[in-house]
């Protein structure tokens, strides 16, 4: 991938800590609602128990978990950043326009880059 024909996003440690604390109470939230309802096999809830009791709460979402969708939008202003998961809906905005993050987030490759330029 050419330097020129990939998009990079960055975010800072803060939006890094802020998405780390929403995501933590949001999958004890889930992982109680999941246990609650009692529709899981006996692995996930065992699995599910012991995270909680861990104090590092992971809900179940299947063999692949992926919830959890990293929303990317550029602007001239900055990058606004928004976590949304997939399974309850819950979305956080953790845009910060006044900071430049340090931290790659994620890369859109030359398949993609050229997706975005026929837009």
């Amino acid at each position: 991938m050419s330097e020129s024909n990939k998009l990079v996003f960055k975010i800072n440690v803060a939006q890094i800590e802020k998405r780390r604390e929403w995501r933590q109470q949001l999958e004890e939230r889930i992982a109680r609602q999941q246990l609650e309802k009692g529709n899981l096999s006996e692995f996930a809830t065992k699995a599910i128990k012991s995270s909680l009791e861990r104090g590092e709460p992971c809900a179940y979402y299947g063999a692949i978990g992926g919830a959890y969708d990293n929303i990317f939008h550029p602007t001239p202003n900055g990058l606004i950043f928004k976590v949304k998961n997939s399974v309850s809906g819950d979305e956080i905005d953790l845009t910060d326009f006044d900071t430049v993050g340090d931290v790659v987030a994620a890369v859109i490759s030359d398949i993609e880059y050229t997706t975005l330029l026929g837009w």
